[in-house]
């Protein structure tokens, strides 16, 4: 075992023994993927040390995972598979180690809200502001952005409308041009561009322009982004 992950097994034990008297329950947030099954290794890792050398494992730690109902079944399926092996090497090893699996109410669940209560799938919108041109700085537009996000996140009487991501800070076209594939790579049923800051048109055709344009690269097209 690596100096570094031991180090970090050592600090969990120092919390798990001796900076909570109080010997509450520890809640770990599990889904199987990547970065909560690390972090049930490490505290496993912990409670096996903690029971060689002070001979007792005293604290609760309880393993939670929500069934949202939404996930692929082929995934759901490695999950339950994955907690009943969780449970099951907890009683081998003595270990305080309890699997709690948690389910929404049917009437709570994603799928009736959409379809019963007619809750809207997301829409999603980029809103880019940009006032800092080396060159030729604007002074309106991130305030423009700013306003429209603003107007755009709920509907007239208040319901959810876009989930708006709003950047004022963008220098180059590569990043805008990373946002736009972002944003139309998801799955929400309306994407919406909205852009604020120079613009360029030729004979070829528009350019949605960033600071660090220069002749012959202007910006980033039109046809790109719509």
């Amino acid at each position: 075992m690596t100096d570094f992950v031991q180090n970090i097994i050592a600090e969990i034990i120092d919390q798990y023994m001796f900076a909570d008297n109080t010997r509450r329950p520890w809640i770990i947030g599990f889904s199987g993927g990547k970065d909560s099954t690390v972090m049930l290794q490490l505290v496993w890792k912990a409670l096996e040390q903690v029971k060689h050398f002070h001979g007792f494992v005293g604290r609760d730690i309880y393993v939670v995972c929500n069934d949202t109902m939404v996930e692929n079944p082929v995934i759901t399926e490695y999950v339950y598979r994955v907690l009943d092996k969780i449970e099951i090497a907890a009683r081998d090893q003595g270990v305080p180690v309890r699997v709690i699996k948690t389910l929404p109410r049917l009437e709570d669940s994603l799928w009736v809200n959409m379809i019963r209560r007619g809750y809207p799938a997301p829409n999603n919108a980029l809103v880019v502001g940009i006032n800092n041109y080396p060159s030729a700085p604007l002074s309106g537009c991130i305030n423009d952005a700013s306003a429209l996000g603003s107007i755009i996140k709920t509907n007239g009487d208040g319901s959810p409308n876009f989930d708006v991501r709003l950047e004022t800070n963008i220098t180059t076209k590569s990043d805008i041009k990373r946002k736009i594939v972002d944003l139309f790579a998801g799955n929400a049923d309306t994407a919406l561009f909205y852009f604020s800051g120079h613009g360029f048109l030729n004979d070829i055709g528009g350019y949605v322009v960033t600071p660090d344009f220069r002749q012959y690269d202007e910006g980033l097209t039109s046809r790109f982004c719509f």
